[in-house]
């Protein structure tokens, strides 16, 4: 586990941990995602990636899930992105899954969201 931390680095996972343990709020972390609608909820966001290369974060019911690695691999197999990005969430209650969304100085962009939001935050990775 401490290997995989030290991988992420300063990653949204780590921050979002981080966040989490100063404000002293309860949380899991499944280091593996073997449910296999999270699958068909990844792709449908836009990423390409196994959901054995995810991980998710429970709190109170809602399941955060971030990238283990890159969160979209092309067809050449090159990777992009940064490394523990958060992807979607999933409320347990509701089944509602919620996509990365971005927002610029003006608020939220419409149509960016799950992959396109990554694009948007992280565009010379891309």
């Amino acid at each position: 586990m401490s290997n995989l931390l030290e991988a992420l680095g300063e990653s949204e996972f780590k921050q979002f941990l981080d966040t989490l343990k100063r404000l002293g709020i309860e949380h899991e972390i499944n280091w593996e995602l073997m449910d296999r609608t999270w699958q068909k909820v990844i792709e449908a966001a836009g990423y390409k990636i196994s959901v054995l290369g995810c991980l998710s974060v429970c709190v109170a019911g809602v399941d955060y899930v971030f990238s283990k690695g890159q969160a979209y691999w092309d067809e050449e197999e090159n990777g992009y992105g940064p490394k523990g990005v958060f992807m979607l969430s999933r409320n347990w209650k509701t089944g509602k899954i919620t996509s990365r969304v971005f927002f610029s100085d003006f608020g939220f962009v419409p149509g960016k969201t799950g992959l396109e939001a990554l694009k948007a935050e992280y565009p010379n990775q891309f």
